[in-house]
């Protein structure tokens, strides 16, 4: 509904004065003391809607600056939580490779070892083949024809020179050579 303010004679107009001093209008003197009232209240009233309409103004405002910031300060934990994966990724990466490279000189150095130790062994072999091994001054089988002993004579002409140089000339020649 709508309310029309009461015009009320201010304090000092003649109207007033002649109101406060008859003694028929001195209901009217506590008529205008609550009419005073009721504008002052009204005042009042008004004066705390604008001060309500401003202060949800400042709530909304504030409101939205929290949002803001919320958001802004989310994007900004996004970015370090993808920052920190990236990191740990490119860690492990290079870890990884690290690791490849190290297992690499590894075997790498492995392979070296292992084949210096098969050259010192087949070293070893040829050594003691060479001190072990008995001169061979007749073939190892007995040959049972005469064709098979000219055979292994020629054999040990070619292949075994210890063994030619043992026998005197004469007897390479008296068997008949190759």
């Amino acid at each position: 509904s709508s309310h029309v303010p009461l015009q009320l004679a201010p304090p000092s107009s003649p109207l007033a004065s002649n109101m406060a001093s008859s003694p028929q209008h001195s209901g009217g003197v506590a008529i205008m003391d609550a009419m005073r009232e009721l504008e002052r209240l009204e005042m009042a009233l008004v004066e705390e809607r604008q001060r309500g309409a401003r202060l949800e103004e400042e709530r909304r405002a504030l409101e939205e600056a929290r949002e803001r910031d919320v958001s802004m300060l989310e994007g900004m934990l996004h970015q370090a939580l993808g920052r920190t994966a990236y990191l740990w990724t490119r860690w492990e990466i290079q870890e990884r490779r690290a690791l490849e490279e190290a297992r690499e000189r590894d075997v790498s150095m492995l392979e070296g070892m292992l084949h210096q130790a098969l050259k010192e062994n087949e070293l070893l072999k040829a050594r003691i083949d060479i001190a072990g091994s008995p001169r061979v001054d007749e073939p190892e089988v007995e040959p049972r024809r005469r064709g098979d002993l000219e055979a292994a004579d020629c054999f040990l002409e070619r292949t075994c020179v210890p063994a030619a140089e043992a026998l005197p000339p004469h007897a390479i020649g008296a068997r008949g050579g190759c």
